[in-house]
């Protein structure tokens, strides 16, 4: 975004000021107020809260939340200006100054969501008259259409969970024309809830395609309903369908399958973990399992990480989900050697094959993790970063079939998901074990 327009503190109405408005998914977005002294002094001195704007452009309104001045200038051979940052910007509404940010629905679209669906809607179609006994003037035609697959729908606490398509067609008619398709998820709340609060329900969404894709599933739109909208597109129907969120998302601006990954590469589909009702119930299970979700994907987000956070993170991730599940239970395990264990006979009979030994691997797994936490206080260190690496994969691994499980997918999936990008971990662990571990180094549990 890079617009110009009149803008105005909602505590100030009447004081607009000239700016323009930029805003990119790495960097977020700046607002710069530029007018006599007099007007934007007060608005770019002495603040010590964040200010909400409203702006207008020639083509749409704006209300910018969450803004706090960067930096000034003030020069007496020029007008003064004031940059803000903006951390959050909503398209075609102007709230007030008190006003929440509550949505009536909210609409989004993710790397990797295509393909995770396997949905092919799109065709091609071609006749050539050449050859035929055709007796009419037409010389043939070629056509690409797009099937509209009915919308799938479950409910979800508080409101109504549904997955469906929308289609673009763009091209100059002379030259060119391009039909794509596009899946949404869709969220409607039984009551308008807080821009935050949506986005809690869409987060989980995010995950589960960031571990089928195993790389970084990212928002590329994101779009709110609001009862105001309806009134505004009856006066006015050039109004756009629904209001457009622009902040800084996490993994915005990282490499990877920008693309999005090919449907055969991943873990599992939309269909393996039962369409929208397992949608549904992984949306209610990340909800659960937040503490463990958010440390074990954080490295996916990261354009670089240690090897040795990574095992932190993962392991440290491993014992929550243990104790979330069966911390309860009678003779529920105490240390994480026997949780690490417990965790890999949940996994299944594939998982152990690749580790070998389950007992012998999550001793490594933890002497490992101890290594890590005293670093600095051995000479002669046990593990290499390789090591350290091939542990975190193969604890990252346990805990996504632990989810898979969850779900109650199939024993296929579970296989398939092993086979899909896990075929080289059995190696880089043995490389990583070596010898079997020596007694002083199997710590008290």
């Amino acid at each position: 975004m890079d617009v110009e327009g009149v803008f105005h503190s909602v505590a100030d109405p009447d004081r607009e000021i000239a700016g323009r408005l930029t805003f990119n998914p790495v960097e977020g977005g700046r607002l710069r107020l530029i007018g006599h002294s007099f007007d934007i002094m007060p608005i770019g001195l002495g603040i010590s809260e964040a200010v909400r704007f409203n702006g207008t452009t020639t083509s749409d309104s704006y209300t910018l939340d969450g803004c706090y001045p960067t930096a000034n200038s003030y020069r007496f051979d020029r007008l003064p200006d004031v940059v803000f940052y903006v951390p959050l910007i909503v398209s075609t509404l102007l709230f007030e100054k008190d006003e929440p940010l509550d949505f009536s629905s909210i609409q989004v679209s993710l790397r990797h969501l295509e393909p995770w669906i396997m949905s092919k809607r799109i065709s091609h179609a071609s006749f050539s008259s050449a050859g035929s006994d055709q007796q009419d003037d037409s010389l043939g035609y070629s056509s690409v259409s797009a099937q509209h697959p009915p919308v799938d729908s479950s409910q979800l606490d508080g409101g109504e969970l549904s997955l469906c398509f929308a289609y673009d067609i763009l091209g100059d008619e002379f030259t060119s024309m391009t039909l794509s398709q596009r899946a949404i998820v869709e969220f409607v709340p039984t009551r308008p809830l807080d821009l935050h609060e949506l986005l809690e329900v869409t987060g989980p969404i995010q995950q589960i395609l960031t571990i089928a894709a195993d790389n970084p599933a990212v928002y590329t739109d994101i779009r709110f309903e609001h009862p105001d909208l309806a009134s505004f597109r009856e006066e006015d129907p050039t109004i756009d369908d629904h209001a457009k969120l622009f902040t800084r998302m996490r993994g915005t601006g990282l490499g990877g399958d920008t693309a999005g990954v090919a449907p055969d590469k991943m873990l599992f589909s939309y269909a393996d973990i039962g369409g929208i009702d397992g949608l549904v119930r992984w949306i209610r299970l990340a909800k659960r399992y937040r503490v463990v979700l958010n440390p074990l994907l954080g490295h996916k987000y990261q354009t670089a990480s240690f090897v040795g956070n990574r095992l932190g993170d993962a392991t440290g991730a491993a014992d929550s989900f243990y104790l979330i599940r069966y911390g309860a239970e009678p003779g529920a395990a105490k240390s994480l050697r026997r949780r690490l264990v417990a965790l890999a006979q949940r996994a299944g009979s594939t998982f152990c094959r690749i580790v070998g030994n389950p007992e012998d691997w999550a001793t490594h797994v933890k002497n490992a993790r101890t290594e890590i936490v005293h670093a600095g206080e051995r000479d002669n260190p046990r593990y290499d970063d390789q090591a350290y690496g091939a542990f975190a994969r193969s604890v990252y691994l346990v805990l996504v079939l632990c989810f898979l499980r969850e779900l109650e997918v199939s024993e296929q999936v579970i296989n398939r998901a092993i086979a899909t990008r896990f075929q080289n971990l059995g190696a880089r662990l043995r490389a990583a074990i070596g010898d079997e571990p020596h007694e002083d180094q199997q710590e008290a549990e």
